[in-house]
């Protein structure tokens, strides 16, 4: 399992309008591949948005992103908003394969760590 991760950097005031229009066209996006977290910051760096989402491998990736453009109202109308776009493709550790679902509470700690190559297990 992989996990694109996109954080948005937003004018400020723009997080309300941003998800109002992801919410409008999510139903037939998720249809084909799962949203597994969708998240704004209220703490730290402000006018962000971050949404996660799962793909069985890079193959699964690809041939999702390449019928993006054939979805209707696929992205949302959000480009006036956006000043910075990030993407990470991430694996998760064999301790926990996969997400946690149900309800975790409404607060979440999202931290970056940088290691050097071939020294995570230290």
């Amino acid at each position: 399992m992989i996990y694109e991760m996109r954080t948005y950097t937003l004018n400020v005031g723009g997080v309300a309008e941003f998800e109002e229009n992801f919410g409008k066209v999510i139903e037939k996006r998720h249809e084909m591949s799962p949203l597994i977290g969708f998240f704004h910051s209220e703490i730290g760096d402000l006018n962000r948005v971050m949404h996660i989402w799962s793909y069985k491998d890079a193959g699964e990736r690809q041939k999702v992103r390449a019928a993006l453009p054939d979805l209707p109202g696929w992205p949302p109308q959000n480009a006036h908003l956006i000043q910075d776009q990030v993407t990470k493709l991430m694996t998760a550790p064999p301790f926990r394969a996969e997400p946690r679902q149900g309800a975790l509470g409404g607060v979440y700690e999202v931290r970056t760590y940088t290691m050097q190559i071939g020294k995570a297990g230290e």
